[in-house]
């Protein structure tokens, strides 16, 4: 856990040059952001007898080679040195974790850091960076953006977002990620990749269904040294998105005044639905009924008209025992 092989504790000289401190700032980082404002002159007050040091390289502590690999060890950063140049206060990652390390111990024999008002400063930067990084998100709802913030210092700006997929193939998606400046000196630029559901319907992207897929996603992401990192998120559902429950009669009435709402049983429905329409279907065949039977009556009178011959004789109506 420590971000070297620790070798001696080594004495720190005393300076004729009552200008320059024991403790300097190394690489720059938010634990120690508000104290850079006042520059050296803020560790005027610090003195520093002796620290541990850390063994150089692939050097370890009796003096033999380390076989681990340099592309294995952690980036370390030197946030505070001491004025010979050794570090004294470290910050390094391990996994997902942080770990700031000080070589020295905070009695008196070794410093009177503790009682200087800058250790509080340090204190409270460092409280809050390990804290903010304890307990990384794990899942995410399938109808809420997609969040990543990446520290510019440990990850470069590519960014691969593989959706969940009940079947394969799974496409991975990639995404644009934006340089974030710090706003204050306290915090540290970062790359964030915000992408929402809402604004990809807007915009007619095809792979909002991929989105709001539910199931295991994982973010593909590039570490600066070029290894690649894969983190696992569950897109879930909301507790309680589509279960039903009844509803109170009087309250939905009184939300939606001054419109008059009539509630029925489903059955009541049905039955006024079902009589409704069973009246108008007898109805309709009362009416083809009487159609049918008023054109039968009259292709009967057609079928029963004759029209006359064209003779204009009478006709002699002949009578029994009579004679013209």
């Amino acid at each position: 856990m420590l971000p070297g092989a620790l070798t001696e504790a080594k004495a720190l000289e005393r300076s004729t040059d009552r200008n320059t401190a024991d403790l300097q700032f190394g690489d720059s980082s938010s634990l120690v952001a508000p104290l850079e404002v006042a520059g050296e002159a803020a560790f005027a007050l610090v003195n520093v007898a002796r620290s541990w040091t850390l063994a150089q390289d692939a050097t370890t502590a009796d003096g033999s080679t380390s076989e681990e690999p340099n592309t294995e060890r952690p980036r370390v950063r030197d946030v505070l040195i001491r004025r010979d140049g050794e570090p004294f206060v470290t910050k390094h990652n391990v996994g997902e974790g942080s770990i700031v390390t000080v070589l020295s111990g905070l009695d008196g024999r070794w410093t009177n850091w503790s009682g200087d008002p800058t250790f509080v400063v340090f204190l409270l930067q460092t409280n809050a960076l390990l804290w903010s990084g304890a307990a990384p998100d794990t899942q995410r709802f399938v109808d809420s953006g997609l969040l990543k913030r990446l520290p510019v210092e440990l990850y470069t700006d590519q960014v691969t977002y593989i959706p969940a997929n009940d079947e394969p193939p799974r496409i991975p998606i990639e995404l644009a990620s934006t340089l974030v400046e710090p706003d204050s000196a306290a915090d540290e630029p970062v790359y964030v990749v915000d992408v929402s559901p809402d604004e990809m319907v807007i915009d007619g992207d095809a792979s909002v269904a991929e989105i709001l897929h539910p199931g295991i996603s994982e973010w593909a992401l590039t570490r600066i040294d070029g290894s690649g990192q894969v983190l696992p998120v569950a897109s879930v559902i909301r507790i309680g998105e589509g279960e039903l429950e009844r509803a109170d009669a009087a309250a939905i009435q009184q939300q939606l005044l001054p419109l008059q709402i009539t509630f029925m049983k489903s059955s009541a429905w049905n039955n006024e639905n079902q009589a409704t329409g069973s009246s108008t279907i007898t109805l309709l065949l009362l009416g083809l009924l009487g159609l049918i039977l008023a054109a039968e009556q009259l292709l009967a009178y057609w079928a029963s008209y004759h029209a006359s011959s064209g003779n204009s004789e009478p006709r002699v109506r002949a009578t029994l025992g009579a004679s013209r």
